[in-house]
């Protein structure tokens, strides 16, 4: 009996849960209704609304439904995935504490609608569909299935690294061990999810999720039996504001439930009754109505008021029924029979359906946690193996990296050993360039020294000579006897053969000056090329006199002879070429 309270009360923790996801994401759309014929419908424009309606306080719950028909409605006159995605969703999630298997309907048109707009759904509402569906899958008795979804989901939210998306994450699977009767567990994860929505209750959007949470602790000791502590978070969470949030339909029934097991009458009276005016607001037919009533007739039992308690039970059965809320059929008919057999005063046969009922929760109890142990045992080995595949494709990008590190670092070593090489090949081949050059440069000189030196010494040969023709003239040697002597002395003044060779060797010194100027100036005569090399050597007019064995005067008029024939532009590049051998004094 107790487990199937439990369940009940689970579903309704889970209605405030899905109530934030619910409400704050859309309430706000219908306060815009009429902007909507007035605007242009473009997935732009219900995008934001969309945006706007995650941050709007609650609404009323017909103001919701209607907001989401008309985005529902424009998204399909648009044919927009999104927009229609996120109203079945959010159905969805308003159907899932009271109409559990709506919601699974809605949660599988969703399913078509991806098929139809793939890649229109993001990781937080993939998160947020498996909590969904796993949430009804749950409600509707698959409670294996139901931690496998919370699981999947958990492992989605760890992957995606969102504090604010885990602490929703793990909502549910609070939710799960306490139904699953593992209390303990269910506390860490409670306060963990107090911890951080209390460092983030100055958030507007965080207060809510932090109350809820603070009830659902609440919630968790009312199960272990703890109704003091159960009343003084549910307490707590109301003083701080829950009721400005959500109805307290289900605070109230909490408080009601630990007040009966507190055998407070009273107190029990008083919150039965608050909650029965909160259900009269809402629509009774519903899990929160079938909760409702379940404890309704549990306190009419307790007061011996036997047939208004079958009365309630009956109620919740029907609501139950309604919503497809397995547990509260369940319930409601446990408490049917039992309440028939305390009728009667059958009180053995009430002392042992309830170790009957002690037993099934046991047995369900063992069952649901070897299940629980197998599926969290799968899913750290799953979770393991992704691990392990992760880290061998980074163990396989890294070796690859490595090896296209290593091929690159070759390639570049063997750059520079060519780059290397050729700078030494090409260092080496200018050095011996250079080398050769410095010898070539080095014979020349060589070779001009003795040219030079020939040259001089055939000319001051020629000067010797003329000496001594003047002196033999001065001594009235006949010409005949001078010419005798030359004979002898192997000269006839200045042969043609030795002016030749004089001009040849000059040329070798000077860069061929004498057959360059013949070549500008070819009506030279072989005096002038003789002349013309006097001058380049700078010999003054009584050194070519000197050479040519006549008078200063006549070397005087050989110069100007010489610079008529070459006319104005020679007579100036003889002049540059040798300024201060061209006086004519």
């Amino acid at each position: 009996m107790y487990q199937l309270a439990l369940k009940q009360i689970r579903e309704i923790k889970e209605q405030v849960k899905i109530y934030v996801m619910s409400t704050i994401l859309l309430c706000l759309l219908l306060s815009f209704p009429n902007l909507l014929s007035a605007q242009e419908v473009t997935k732009e424009y219900i995008d934001e609304l969309i945006r706007i309606s995650e941050e709007s306080p609650s609404m009323k719950m017909d103001e919701v439904k209607g907001s989401l028909d008309e985005i529902e409605e424009l998204s399909i006159e648009i044919s927009y995935g999104f927009g229609q995605v996120y109203a079945c969703h959010a159905f969805a999630c308003l159907n899932v504490n009271n109409a559990p298997k709506v919601a699974l309907n809605y949660i599988e048109q969703v399913d078509s609608l991806l098929q139809l707009y793939p890649g229109d759904l993001s990781d937080e509402n993939e998160i947020s569909i498996l909590l969904t569906r796993g949430y009804a899958t749950g409600a509707l008795g698959g409670y294996f299935q139901e931690l496998d979804y919370y699981l999947t989901a958990d492992s989605l939210a760890d992957i995606l690294g969102s504090e604010d998306v885990q602490s929703i994450v793990n909502q549910y699977i609070t939710s799960y061990y306490i139904v699953s009767h593992d209390y303990k567990k269910a506390l860490v994860y409670n306060q963990k999810l107090l911890q951080f929505y209390k460092e983030h209750s100055d958030n507007k959007v965080m207060r809510h999720p932090y109350l809820s949470t603070m009830l659902n602790r609440g919630g968790v000791y009312l199960r272990m039996h703890s109704p003091d502590s159960a009343i003084y978070y549910v307490k707590l969470a109301i003083k701080k504001g829950l009721g400005d949030h959500t109805d307290l339909n289900y605070p109230y029934y909490i408080l009601g439930k630990a007040y009966l097991e507190k055998d407070d009458v009273k107190q029990t009276k008083k919150y039965v009754s608050l909650m029965n005016e909160v259900m009269e607001s809402i629509d009774n037919h519903t899990l929160d109505g079938a909760q409702a009533k379940l404890l309704t007739g549990n306190l009419h039992q307790r007061l011996n008021e036997f047939d208004l308690a079958e009365d309630a039970f009956r109620q919740a059965l029907i609501f139950a029924d309604s919503a497809a809320y397995m547990d509260g059929k369940i319930e409601a008919n446990f408490e049917l029979v039992e309440n028939y057999l305390k009728k009667i005063g059958a009180n053995d046969l009430v002392l042992n359906l309830q170790s009957f009922s002690e037993l099934t929760d046991t047995v369900y109890y063992h069952k649901s946690s070897q299940l629980e142990k197998q599926l969290i045992i799968q899913f750290e080995t799953n979770k393991k193996e992704q691990e392990i595949l992760a880290l061998k494709y980074q163990k396989e990008v890294n070796e690859k990296t490595i090896v296209w590190i290593v091929l690159v670092a070759l390639v570049l070593i063997l750059l520079l050993i060519m780059l290397f090489y050729r700078y030494k090949t090409k260092k080496k081949i200018l050095l011996n360039e250079l080398e050769k050059g410095q010898l070539i440069k080095e014979i020349a000189t060589q070779n001009l020294e003795i040219k030079t030196k020939d040259l001089n010494q055939a000319i001051e040969k020629i000067k010797e000579n003329v000496k001594i023709i003047e002196k033999f003239k001065s001594e009235n040697i006949s010409q005949v006897s001078i010419e005798e002597i030359m004979s002898v002395l192997g000269q006839n003044y200045v042969t043609e053969n030795q002016w030749a060779k004089i001009v040849l060797n000059f040329d070798v010194v000077h860069d061929n000056y004498a057959k360059n100027m013949i070549a500008k100036f070819p009506n030279l005569t072989s005096n002038d090329i003789r002349l013309l090399v006097l001058i380049k050597l700078g010999y003054s007019n009584k050194g070519v006199a000197e050479v040519n064995n006549i008078s200063e005067e006549g070397a005087k008029k050989a110069k100007q002879r010489l610079f008529k024939r070459l006319g104005t532009d020679g007579a100036k590049l003889l002049t540059e070429t040798r300024e201060s051998a061209l006086s004519l004094d």
